[in-house]
């Protein structure tokens, strides 16, 4: 069995803000509102990852040393920790949005041809979401 964090407090926190996060990163136009809803969509992964490791056993200040905003690193370590995910479009998904999201960039993507499509970004955020929840209600278990 895991160590309970001692900041198991924010594990529902973190999966609450992250919904706020999804809501408004689900909501307007692609071409012109493409920077602002990846950012919104890039915090419901990073704060529903760091809810994962928090339930995992992780710190929050753990959280901010080792992960910051770097969601590769982020999932790398969620599923380290046991966190299974559903396909490999969460994988490339993040693993395309990391680097900019990191380095706040995303405005500089947003006209990039290569970048992922806001739906493809949403449906991994929201699955994300939902399988850090059920991951971290596993272990509370």
């Amino acid at each position: 069995m895991r160590q309970r964090s001692a900041d198991a407090h924010l594990v529902p926190v973190f999966l609450d803000n992250a919904r706020g996060f999804l809501r408004a990163g689900s909501e307007g136009p692609e071409p012109e509102a493409w920077a602002p809803r990846a950012q919104m969509l890039c915090c419901v992964i990073e704060l529903a990852l760091k809810a994962a490791l928090i339930a995992s056993g992780w710190t929050d200040d753990q959280n901010r040393r080792e992960i910051r905003h770097d969601l590769m690193c982020g999932l790398k370590a969620a599923t380290g920790a046991g966190l299974k995910v559903r396909n490999d479009r969460t994988q490339a998904v993040v693993a395309a949005l990391s680097p900019r999201y990191a380095r706040h960039e995303l405005d500089d993507m947003a006209t990039d041809a290569g970048r992922p499509p806001l739906a493809d970004c949403a449906a991994v955020a929201r699955d994300l979401l939902d399988d850090c929840r059920a991951f971290a209600d596993a272990v509370e278990a």
